[in-house]
């Protein structure tokens, strides 16, 4: 989001929330709150919002697809269509191959967990 986000209203929004934010644990410590994630901009939402159905707590799904298995998923779900594609690797961010739990400090952690809480059971995440 910091680098723009899709389009110029993400950008804008970044910049007016994010750009105070030099670190991640800034940013959960000072702006992740259940009213925040869902204020006016979608990307914070949990997903559990848009794949489950209403008053369900588990995803109305036949396959998830997760990122952190993004390449092996989607040959998943390319071979269960039927379709020879493969996934392309554009756009990729240069980082290190890290475990999510490691961007996590017992503070962040919980606050997470709190925020999140829908997604991490739904999904299955642990710290």
């Amino acid at each position: 989001m910091k680098r723009g986000g899709n389009h110029s209203k993400d950008k804008a929004w970044a910049d007016r929330h994010l750009a105070r934010y030099d670190h991640f644990d800034e940013f959960v410590t000072a702006w992740l709150t259940p009213a925040n994630v869902f204020s006016d901009v979608w990307h914070f939402v949990p997903m559990t919002r848009f794949v489950c159905l209403p008053g369900h707590t588990r995803p109305a799904l036949d396959f998830l697809g997760r990122y952190e298995t993004l390449a092996e998923d989607f040959a998943t779900v390319a071979a269960r269509l039927g379709l020879g594609a493969t996934l392309e690797r554009v756009n990729a961010a240069p980082r290190d191959r890290c475990n999510y739990r490691d961007y996590y400090t017992p503070k962040t952690r919980a606050i997470v967990e709190r925020v999140y809480q829908s997604d991490v059971r739904a999904f299955e995440y642990e710290f």
